[in-house]
């Protein structure tokens, strides 16, 4: 069976990848990914065209960009990441836990439908995970190098959080450590007196 693939790292799907990623050790499954063929064409491949296809994608995903921008199909990027709801944060955090199985999840979260625009401003529905989480699968079809940029991104701006809490933690336990300090001291002198 002769089969033609553009395996160009733009054009590599959110959907292939993920499909790819999470059937790990089981060729098949991760050809009919790549290819998005049915499982009975796969089957008719050469165990030399499935090896080929395989390592032909791993060199594509090697390959993809990361491209953030804050406009795919009808919906927008979060405007503000730092004026996320909590809740928006835990269902980022769950999800990102069982990473990629979940990436139409977490992109859904941090692609939300656009409800006012203006020139370079806009604004995106508010977050309802019973909502959102439902349009998950819309996010197969989305460029990996998009997925890729809102990831790179989203993991930036987590990584920042991260500091500024450490360094807020650091502060505050200073703060009480000097606190402790000066109630010792001056038990101390009340001893001494």
């Amino acid at each position: 069976m002769k089969i033609k693939l553009d395996l160009s790292p733009e054009l590599i799907t959110v959907s292939q990848y993920v499909g790819f990623a999470t059937n790990e050790g089981d060729l098949v499954n991760q050809v009919q990914a790549i290819t998005k063929l049915p499982r009975a064409q796969v089957l008719m491949l050469t165990p030399t065209q499935m090896n080929e296809i395989k390592t032909s994608f791993e060199e594509a995903l090697n390959n993809v960009p990361s491209k953030h921008v804050t406009k795919w199909n009808k919906y927008r990027f979060v405007p503000d990441i730092n004026a996320m709801t909590f809740g928006e944060w835990l269902d980022l955090d769950a999800n990102c836990n069982e990473f990629p199985k979940h990436l139409t999840k977490l992109l859904a979260i941090l692609f939300r439908p656009c409800k006012n625009e203006f020139i370079n401003r806009y604004e995106v529905d508010e977050y309802d995970s019973n909502i959102h989480l439902k349009n998950a699968e819309y996010f197969n079809d989305m460029p990996l190098m998009i997925a890729n940029g809102a990831m790179v991104f989203f993991s930036n701006i987590e990584k920042e959080l991260l500091i500024r809490f450490q360094e807020y933690s650091d502060n505050q336990m200073m703060t009480e450590l000097k606190k402790a300090i000066a109630m010792m001291e001056q038990a101390l002198q009340q001893q001494a007196s």
